[in-house]
Protein backbone atom coordinates (compact mmCIF):
# COMPACT_ATOMS: atom_id res chain seq x y z
CA UNK A 1 0.00 0.00 0.00
CA UNK A 2 1.28 3.44 -1.18
CA UNK A 3 0.88 6.22 1.37
CA UNK A 4 2.32 9.31 0.17
CA UNK A 5 2.74 12.71 2.21
CA UNK A 6 0.28 14.34 -0.40
CA UNK A 7 -1.40 14.16 -3.72
CA UNK A 8 -0.74 16.68 -6.51
CA UNK A 9 -3.77 16.58 -9.28
CA UNK A 10 -2.49 18.82 -12.45
CA UNK A 11 -6.03 20.10 -13.59
CA UNK A 12 -8.74 18.82 -15.72
CA UNK A 13 -10.59 17.56 -12.76
CA UNK A 14 -13.77 17.26 -14.61
CA UNK A 15 -14.28 16.98 -18.10
CA UNK A 16 -17.74 18.94 -18.64
CA UNK A 17 -18.28 21.48 -15.55
CA UNK A 18 -21.93 19.82 -14.22
CA UNK A 19 -22.95 18.82 -11.10
CA UNK A 20 -22.53 15.26 -11.82
CA UNK A 21 -19.07 15.76 -12.59
CA UNK A 22 -18.37 17.74 -9.97
CA UNK A 23 -20.11 15.54 -6.88
CA UNK A 24 -18.12 12.33 -9.06
CA UNK A 25 -14.68 13.77 -8.15
CA UNK A 26 -15.37 15.33 -4.70
CA UNK A 27 -16.62 11.71 -4.21
CA UNK A 28 -13.44 10.22 -4.64
CA UNK A 29 -11.04 12.97 -3.86
CA UNK A 30 -13.33 12.69 -0.26
CA UNK A 31 -11.61 9.13 -0.18
CA UNK A 32 -8.26 10.01 0.18
CA UNK A 33 -6.46 10.13 3.45
CA UNK A 34 -3.91 12.48 2.54
CA UNK A 35 -3.84 16.12 1.46
CA UNK A 36 -4.45 16.48 -2.04
CA UNK A 37 -3.72 20.16 -3.62
CA UNK A 38 -5.50 20.87 -7.04
CA UNK A 39 -4.45 23.15 -10.01
CA UNK A 40 -6.96 23.69 -12.36
CA UNK A 41 -6.86 22.93 -16.02
CA UNK A 42 -8.40 24.22 -19.30
CA UNK A 43 -11.64 21.77 -18.56
CA UNK A 44 -12.16 23.52 -15.14
CA UNK A 45 -11.67 27.58 -16.03
CA UNK A 46 -12.73 27.45 -19.55
CA UNK A 47 -10.38 27.22 -22.70
CA UNK A 48 -10.50 31.11 -22.66
CA UNK A 49 -11.29 32.08 -18.46
CA UNK A 50 -13.78 34.42 -17.72
CA UNK A 51 -14.57 36.30 -14.07
CA UNK A 52 -17.30 33.56 -14.05
CA UNK A 53 -15.75 30.53 -14.72
CA UNK A 54 -12.75 31.37 -12.39
CA UNK A 55 -15.75 32.27 -10.06
CA UNK A 56 -17.19 28.94 -10.54
CA UNK A 57 -14.09 27.41 -9.93
CA UNK A 58 -13.15 28.76 -6.91
CA UNK A 59 -16.29 28.15 -5.14
CA UNK A 60 -16.00 24.75 -5.85
CA UNK A 61 -12.34 23.67 -5.74
CA UNK A 62 -11.01 26.61 -3.81
CA UNK A 63 -8.77 28.77 -4.59
CA UNK A 64 -6.86 28.78 -7.97
CA UNK A 65 -3.33 29.43 -7.39
CA UNK A 66 -1.89 28.56 -3.93
CA UNK A 67 1.65 28.02 -2.38
CA UNK A 68 2.38 25.36 0.73
CA UNK A 69 5.12 24.80 2.47
CA UNK A 70 6.11 20.83 3.07
CA UNK A 71 9.34 19.77 5.24
CA UNK A 72 11.50 23.06 3.93
CA UNK A 73 10.44 22.55 -0.06
CA UNK A 74 7.80 25.17 -1.26
CA UNK A 75 5.00 23.95 -3.71
CA UNK A 76 3.56 26.26 -6.23
CA UNK A 77 0.23 25.63 -7.64
CA UNK A 78 -0.52 27.55 -10.87
CA UNK A 79 -3.22 28.85 -12.97
CA UNK A 80 -1.49 28.43 -16.10
CA UNK A 81 -5.02 29.30 -18.04
CA UNK A 82 -4.23 32.60 -16.86
CA UNK A 83 -1.00 32.81 -19.06
CA UNK A 84 -2.29 31.15 -22.04
CA UNK A 85 -5.30 32.84 -22.34
CA UNK A 86 -4.66 36.32 -20.42
CA UNK A 87 -7.66 37.88 -18.58
CA UNK A 88 -7.92 41.67 -17.72
CA UNK A 89 -7.04 42.47 -14.03
CA UNK A 90 -7.26 38.54 -13.16
CA UNK A 91 -3.46 37.81 -15.13
CA UNK A 92 -2.14 40.99 -13.70
CA UNK A 93 -3.12 40.01 -9.91
CA UNK A 94 -1.86 36.45 -10.55
CA UNK A 95 1.54 37.51 -12.32
CA UNK A 96 2.44 39.98 -8.87
CA UNK A 97 1.46 36.81 -6.61
CA UNK A 98 3.68 34.65 -8.66
CA UNK A 99 6.66 36.97 -8.80
CA UNK A 100 6.34 37.21 -4.92
CA UNK A 101 5.78 34.02 -4.03
CA UNK A 102 8.22 32.65 -6.17
CA UNK A 103 11.27 35.46 -4.27
CA UNK A 104 9.66 34.40 -1.27
CA UNK A 105 10.05 30.76 -2.10
CA UNK A 106 13.70 31.04 -2.58
CA UNK A 107 15.09 33.18 0.06
CA UNK A 108 13.22 30.98 2.76
CA UNK A 109 16.03 28.55 0.94
CA UNK A 110 15.03 24.80 0.13
CA UNK A 111 13.87 23.64 -3.18
CA UNK A 112 10.76 24.94 -5.07
CA UNK A 113 8.43 22.72 -7.19
CA UNK A 114 5.84 24.22 -9.50
CA UNK A 115 2.51 22.34 -10.27
CA UNK A 116 0.48 23.29 -12.79
CA UNK A 117 -1.68 22.20 -15.74
CA UNK A 118 -0.25 23.80 -19.63
CA UNK A 119 3.35 22.79 -20.92
CA UNK A 120 5.63 24.81 -21.15
CA UNK A 121 7.32 23.74 -24.17
CA UNK A 122 7.13 20.49 -25.46
CA UNK A 123 10.32 19.92 -27.61
CA UNK A 124 12.05 22.97 -27.43
CA UNK A 125 11.81 26.60 -25.70
CA UNK A 126 11.51 28.45 -29.52
CA UNK A 127 8.17 26.19 -30.73
CA UNK A 128 5.36 27.90 -31.96
CA UNK A 129 2.67 28.35 -29.80
CA UNK A 130 0.05 25.66 -29.82
CA UNK A 131 -3.14 24.19 -27.92
CA UNK A 132 -0.94 22.54 -25.40
CA UNK A 133 2.08 25.12 -24.74
CA UNK A 134 2.31 28.21 -23.61
CA UNK A 135 3.14 31.17 -25.18
CA UNK A 136 6.59 31.79 -26.53
CA UNK A 137 7.26 35.23 -25.12
CA UNK A 138 5.45 34.25 -21.37
CA UNK A 139 6.99 30.91 -21.42
CA UNK A 140 10.81 32.35 -21.31
CA UNK A 141 9.46 35.12 -18.89
CA UNK A 142 8.50 32.09 -16.57
CA UNK A 143 11.42 30.21 -17.09
CA UNK A 144 13.66 32.95 -16.61
CA UNK A 145 12.04 33.24 -12.86
CA UNK A 146 12.28 30.06 -12.32
CA UNK A 147 15.98 30.01 -13.45
CA UNK A 148 16.52 32.17 -11.04
CA UNK A 149 14.48 31.45 -8.14
CA UNK A 150 15.87 27.73 -7.22
CA UNK A 151 12.99 25.37 -9.11
CA UNK A 152 13.35 22.33 -9.13
CA UNK A 153 10.68 20.92 -10.97
CA UNK A 154 7.71 21.33 -12.86
CA UNK A 155 4.77 18.87 -12.37
CA UNK A 156 2.27 19.38 -15.14
CA UNK A 157 -0.80 17.37 -17.41
CA UNK A 158 -2.83 18.62 -20.22
CA UNK A 159 -0.93 16.73 -23.27
CA UNK A 160 -1.75 13.26 -22.22
CA UNK A 161 1.38 11.74 -23.19
CA UNK A 162 5.12 11.33 -21.06
CA UNK A 163 6.86 14.26 -21.95
CA UNK A 164 10.08 14.52 -19.71
CA UNK A 165 12.73 17.36 -20.01
CA UNK A 166 15.51 19.50 -18.54
CA UNK A 167 15.61 23.05 -18.90
CA UNK A 168 18.75 24.21 -17.65
CA UNK A 169 18.53 21.96 -14.54
CA UNK A 170 14.94 22.21 -13.79
CA UNK A 171 12.80 18.97 -14.28
CA UNK A 172 9.81 19.29 -16.54
CA UNK A 173 7.42 16.00 -16.07
CA UNK A 174 4.05 16.30 -17.44
CA UNK A 175 3.13 12.85 -16.96
CA UNK A 176 0.61 9.94 -17.45
CA UNK A 177 -3.25 10.35 -16.86
CA UNK A 178 -6.25 8.56 -15.44
CA UNK A 179 -8.29 8.91 -18.67
CA UNK A 180 -6.75 9.15 -21.62
CA UNK A 181 -3.15 8.81 -22.90
CA UNK A 182 -2.95 9.16 -26.30
CA UNK A 183 0.87 7.79 -26.29
CA UNK A 184 -0.74 4.31 -25.33
CA UNK A 185 0.85 3.86 -22.14
CA UNK A 186 -1.50 2.59 -18.90
CA UNK A 187 -2.96 4.88 -16.41
CA UNK A 188 -1.51 5.63 -13.16
CA UNK A 189 0.25 7.86 -11.21
CA UNK A 190 3.93 9.37 -10.41
CA UNK A 191 5.87 8.46 -6.99
CA UNK A 192 8.26 12.04 -6.25
CA UNK A 193 10.96 10.88 -3.76
CA UNK A 194 12.76 14.63 -2.70
CA UNK A 195 15.45 14.48 -0.16
CA UNK A 196 18.25 16.99 0.21
CA UNK A 197 20.65 14.88 -2.25
CA UNK A 198 18.51 13.89 -4.63
CA UNK A 199 14.95 14.28 -7.05
CA UNK A 200 13.61 10.90 -8.34
CA UNK A 201 9.98 10.05 -9.40
CA UNK A 202 8.37 6.79 -10.75
CA UNK A 203 5.44 5.88 -12.23
CA UNK A 204 2.79 3.60 -11.13
CA UNK A 205 0.19 1.84 -13.60
CA UNK A 206 -2.93 1.52 -12.11
CA UNK A 207 -4.13 -1.58 -10.37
Amino acid sequence: LIKPDFVVICGDLINDFNDKSVSDFKRIKYRLTMPCYLAPGNHDVGNKPTLQTLNRYRDTFGNDYFSFQHKGYTFIINNTSLWKEPLADETQKFDAWFQNTLKNANNAGGKVFIVQHYLMYEKNIDEPNNYYNLPVTKRKEILSLLESNGVAAILGGHRHKTIINDYNGIQMVYCESTSRNDDKRPFGFRIWQISPKSITHEFIPSK
